[in-house]
């Protein structure tokens, strides 16, 4: 088991937020087939390790699921929606063969950035800031309700 699977089991989500620290719990496996399908996945690994990360991640998606990437660089995604002259231009630096697109269409993915100075606070705990794309935003307040309705 990962450090970060260990630390999540452990603690759930945490987030510090205005000198609070806020948790949750989670459910947490290593193989997604033992999840199924999920309203929101997150990825947050270091950009060699994505490829292997999409070709396993077909068991979470649902035709709703909203996946989170929180990573630092330029995405695979970033040029979809865009409009203008570069609308759709693939990133053959970030998804060589086009394997990543593949297996996470961009309707999916709210892209997130992960600062080079963000602090490391250890496994399973970390920070980003996101913003949602345009036509992304749909999701995102799909996301923000299911969350209220949970509590």
């Amino acid at each position: 088991m990962g450090a970060t699977v260990a630390a999540l089991r452990e603690h759930g989500w945490r987030l510090e937020m205005n000198g609070e620290r806020l948790t949750a719990p989670v459910r947490v496996a290593e193989e997604p087939r033992d999840l199924g399908p999920q309203e929101v996945v997150v990825i947050a690994v270091k950009a060699p390790a994505l490829d292997d990360v999409a070709q396993r991640i077909a068991p979470l998606l649902a035709r709703e699921t909203v996946v989170l990437t929180a990573m630092n660089g330029v995405p695979w995604w970033f040029f979809d929606g865009l409009g203008g002259r570069y609308e759709g231009l693939k990133l053959a630096s970030t998804d060589p063969h086009g394997r990543i697109a593949a297996a996470i269409p961009t309707r999916h993915v709210i892209g997130s950035v992960v600062p080079r100075h963000v602090l490391d606070a250890g496994a399973g705990a970390g920070a980003a800031w996101f913003r949602p794309p345009p036509h992304h935003r749909r999701a995102c307040g799909r996301n923000e309700r299911a969350h209220r309705r949970a509590g």
